[in-house]
């Protein structure tokens, strides 16, 4: 279902937010005590597995997962609701209408946080240079006393510059000290402040003791903090923050949660959230069709084939990729993506073929021939001789060849023309034979 302007919905997921990937972290922080007690409160309940090997006994712990909900009927039914051609235009208007936001008069704290909403809503990637230059001047400008003399000011200049790989140095964060080398207990009053430090300690790098400083300090506080007597919207940042800080967090599901928020802001630009729920809902659509183009490939229910077919796909599955393996082991590249679209390019065109016979319709030659050039195999041919004869492979080769270049669609059209050549002419001296 697509995301509609009062209604947001999204696709499940099975990703995990209390389990962020160790891979996109420059520098992970953790809380000693907070490590060890956190299994104990998680609530999770594991059930044994035993299995015995040469009558000894081996205890295996499960977590007990349920069963995905992604299987290959559910896949194949996910349905393509948007589409770019439909919104192009509304697309592109938006996008100039926010683009020329980026151009207003506005001081830097402004201009921090419109670019920290366009990013938390998935619409940076089609900001990057207006968000390059915005954060060049403002990395350039350091004499500006509402950002210097301001925790939740700093702390969002911080994180938005180390993110986007400025050298900021955690020093901008001394004027908050004490003489005793800790922050100063007066700011735990400064919720947005906290909270805003709690997000840019997550961009340090080891070493830099001010920042986990800052870290251990805000979430302190943060942690005691009494939602009930905080705004709303602050509290829900602040329980999101908790459980997970921004940086951690994949920009897509971000975004999907974002957009609950900042519907909810007095100061919401409505061009902006728009273009953000039209995004989404383009991004979403993409990703629908990709996992189902990707379950063609899926032999979990190949005993529901008949036999005939189920034998044939078999040969065709380790076939391609055997070729695969040996492609990637010999020429270090993956050609099975490759592959796999041109087989279901050429099933699909049997598929044609049949429903045309069955119908009794006879075709135009163009329509003929756009689907023989397929059927024939020819392009199949072609591909697995350029993966098993070229010695240097590159991917600009491989997306050339991929979009099937003239020459490989003349050779196909050719071989298609001679097989049917062939045909013809044992049907025509057969029926000569018989007269």
């Amino acid at each position: 279902m697509a995301l509609p302007v009062l209604c947001p919905t999204f696709l499940s997921s099975t990703i995990c937010h209390n389990q962020p990937s160790l891979l996109s972290f420059r520098h992970l922080r953790f809380s000693s005590s907070s490590s060890s007690s956190s299994s104990a409160s998680s609530g999770a309940q594991f059930v044994t597995c035993a299995s015995k090997i040469e009558d000894q006994e081996i205890v295996r712990r499960s977590a007990n997962w349920q069963p995905s909900v992604w299987d290959y009927d559910f896949v194949q039914s996910l349905s393509v609701d948007y589409t770019e051609d439909k919104h192009m235009e509304q697309v592109q208007r938006l996008k100039e209408e926010v683009r020329g936001l980026f151009d207003r008069e506005i001081n830097q704290v402004a201009k921090l946080e419109f670019i920290d909403v366009v990013q938390r809503l998935g619409l940076g990637y089609h900001f990057e240079t207006e968000i390059k230059n915005a954060l060049g001047s403002i990395y350039n400008n350091t004499e500006d006393a509402q950002i210097s003399d301001n925790l939740y000011a700093t702390s969002l200049r911080f994180r938005l510059l180390r993110q986007h790989g400025y050298n900021v140095p955690q020093d901008v964060f001394q004027r908050f000290m004490s003489k005793m080398g800790t922050l100063n207990e007066l700011l735990h009053e400064d919720v947005k402040g906290l909270l805003g430090l709690y997000e840019a300690s997550f961009h340090g790098l080891e070493g830099e003791t001010i920042l986990d400083e800052g870290w251990n300090f805000a979430s302190k506080h943060l942690n005691d903090l009494n939602l009930d007597k905080v705004p709303t919207n602050i509290a829900s940042h602040v329980s999101h923050a908790l459980d997970m800080p921004i940086h951690w967090r994949p920009n897509r599901l971000e975004a999907r949660w974002f957009m609950d928020m900042y519907g909810k802001q007095q100061d919401m630009i409505p061009s902006l959230l728009r273009l953000a729920k039209i995004d989404f809902n383009l991004v979403q659509s993409i990703h629908r069709k990709e996992v189902s183009n990707l379950a063609r490939w899926d032999i979990t229910n190949i005993d529901k084939l008949p036999p005939t077919i189920r034998d044939g796909f078999m040969v065709l599955y380790n076939t391609t990729n055997e070729l695969g393996y040996w492609t990637m082991r010999e020429r270090g590249i993956n050609p099975i993506p490759y592959l796999r679209k041109l087989w279901a390019d050429e099933c699909k065109a049997y598929m044609k073929e049949v429903y045309w016979y069955n119908k009794g319709i006879k075709p135009t030659l163009k329509e003929y021939m756009d689907v023989g050039v397929d059927s024939i195999g020819g392009l199949i041919l072609l591909l697995d001789s350029y993966f098993l004869t070229t010695d240097k492979l590159t991917e600009e080769g491989l997306d050339y060849v991929s979009k099937i270049p003239g020459v490989m669609h003349s050779s196909a059209k050719i071989l298609r023309f001679n097989d049917d050549l062939s045909t013809s002419s044992v049907t025509y001296f057969d029926s000569c034979a018989f007269l």
